[in-house]
């Protein structure tokens, strides 16, 4: 084991131009995504719940997949477990506990409860 293991060094300008350029892809294909996965529900007649919170769970890991895969390049495991775990839980809680604190829950129905478990 060498210090680099432990000690990564600092990104340089290289970085910042792929971070931006994954961050055009990661847009891009989450667009593309959204837009096939809606023409595709409407056309195999699936209900509009079924169809988003699939597709919702697919476009969020959309990020965590294109970050995991650089900074596991970069040697940054620790750093890749990191954020891969900790983005769920944000995902979670911003899209779901939030919201029902401050707007409540309103009626529960079974496909709510569906989408909130899945």
């Amino acid at each position: 084991m060498t210090d680099l293991d432990i000690h990564p060094g600092s990104g340089g300008g290289l970085d910042v131009v792929v971070v931006g350029l994954l961050l055009v892809v990661v847009v891009a294909a989450s667009v593309a995504l959204e837009r096939s996965g809606t023409d595709i529900g409407a056309a195999w007649n699936l209900s509009a719940v079924v169809a988003g919170a699939v597709l919702l769970a697919v476009v969020t890991s959309i990020p965590n997949a294109v970050v995991a895969i650089y900074l596991a390049r970069k040697g940054r495991g620790a750093a890749t477990l990191s954020t891969t775990t900790n983005s769920n839980n944000v995902n979670v809680v911003v899209g779901l506990l939030i919201p029902a604190a401050f707007l409540g829950l309103g009626t529960v129905t079974s496909s709510a409860l569906l989408t909130a478990w899945w």
